[in-house]
């Protein structure tokens, strides 16, 4: 059968609404505990899937966000800004945002720091997944950095999907002293969650 709770009293609703309480007394903070598929993962640029990059997302973040209603929007970058043509992209890095070690920040993130992630991207011998994406479009002599904020990508073809393509699950953004191993909990981040185990 089925069964449903009646419905609160519109007085008391509007009593809990006004006082900022969860209806029904749900206790809010704590721990979240989620289960899902865990795979063997070391460099984010191989990621395969969605499953790897959701673990470690809070940590590492995106330049470019694409949320529910399918619409990009800046995350990690404040703007972008392509010519005409669509052949050349600025891409402009939000300043303050700090790389944490997990008890203090360390330093700012920079656009050498997101152009030493796009090499990592078109390196052959990490086998990235971002490389076929961006294959036929651009290269690392492509990849100019105009100053500390931003990079201009001087593609070889017009490509729409620029920020998009800037979401792509492996491309969570790294500092420079990566170790290799994103499991590791060593490694500077931007998210505001560290990997403790």
């Amino acid at each position: 059968g089925i069964s449903a709770q009646p419905e609160e009293p519109a007085e008391e609703a509007a009593s809990s609404e006004s006082s900022g309480e969860a209806v029904g007394g749900i206790k809010r903070g704590g721990i979240l505990r989620v289960g899902t598929q865990v795979k063997a993962v070391d460099h984010p640029a191989r990621f395969s899937w969605g499953f790897d990059a959701n673990q470690f997302r809070h940590t590492f973040e995106y330049l470019t966000e694409t949320a529910s209603d399918n619409i990009t929007r800046s995350y990690l970058l404040e703007s972008w800004t392509p010519n005409d043509d669509l052949t050349v992209w600025d891409l402009k890095l939000q300043e303050g945002i700090m790389w944490f070690d997990g008890e203090a920040d360390v330093e700012e993130l920079i656009a050498e720091h997101v152009k030493w992630n796009m090499e990592q991207w078109f390196d052959p011998d990490v086998k990235s997944s971002i490389l076929g994406q961006w294959t036929g479009f651009l290269t690392i002599d492509g990849i100019e950095i105009v100053d500390d904020y931003t990079l201009r990508l001087n593609v070889d073809a017009p490509l729409l999907a620029v920020p998009e393509q800037l979401f792509h699950y492996p491309a969570q953004i790294l500092h420079p002293s990566f170790d290799g191993d994103i499991t590791s909990g060593k490694n500077l981040s931007t998210g505001p969650m560290v990997i403790k185990e």
